[in-house]
């Protein structure tokens, strides 16, 4: 009688470990249902973002690389002039007159 009763537990407790897995199982579908639909809703916003993403990727690729060509000595002018009012104000050579390096 005592082997029946060790029994009758081994088969309830492997039922609560089927209701402890279908419970998960539903957590998890839960849990999906919803990335899923913040997903749809924000789609445009996410698509945005990664687009702002890349294309600051592609933009400071070889940052560190010297300055060669024209348009990148215009902007090195242009940022030097740029650095030079933020270090030494407006003012040093004149009202707004640039001072270069």
């Amino acid at each position: 009688m005592d082997g029946n009763t060790n029994d009758h537990s081994k088969v309830s407790d492997s039922n609560s470990e089927i209701n402890e897995t279908a419970e998960t199982i539903k957590d998890i579908k839960k849990s999906f249902g919803q990335t899923a639909s913040f997903i749809k809703k924000n789609y445009p916003w996410i698509i945005l973002s990664l687009l702002l993403i890349f294309g600051f990727y592609l933009r400071i690729y070889h940052s560190d690389y010297p300055v060669v060509g024209y348009h990148n000595w215009k902007e090195t002018h242009y940022l030097t002039e740029a650095r030079n009012y933020a270090r030494d104000g407006f003012f040093q050579d004149g009202f707004l007159v640039p001072h270069w390096d």
